[in-house]
């Protein structure tokens, strides 16, 4: 991770092995959220999906997830 300016930062991330069915995913937390996520939580889950920016899905098929919206297309 690289900070780029304040409170711009820059992450490359590689995945090497994949959840079920090839997919993935890369996401922002709130920081005052970061405390309250139960084990196995998922993104597009409500309360989660409200506090949550994410990037998941399979190869050519992403979405990005962001206060309980899916756009597609964003990969």
């Amino acid at each position: 991770m690289q900070i780029l300016d304040d409170g711009i930062w820059q992450l490359e991330a590689i995945f090497d092995i994949y959840y079920a069915n090839g997919c993935f995913g890369v996401g922002i937390v709130r920081d005052s959220y970061i405390y309250r996520i139960p084990v196995g939580a998922h993104p597009k889950d409500p309360p989660n999906n409200q506090h949550m920016a994410v990037y998941y899905g399979s190869y050519k098929e992403g979405k990005v997830g962001y206060k309980g919206n899916e756009y597609i297309g964003n990969t």
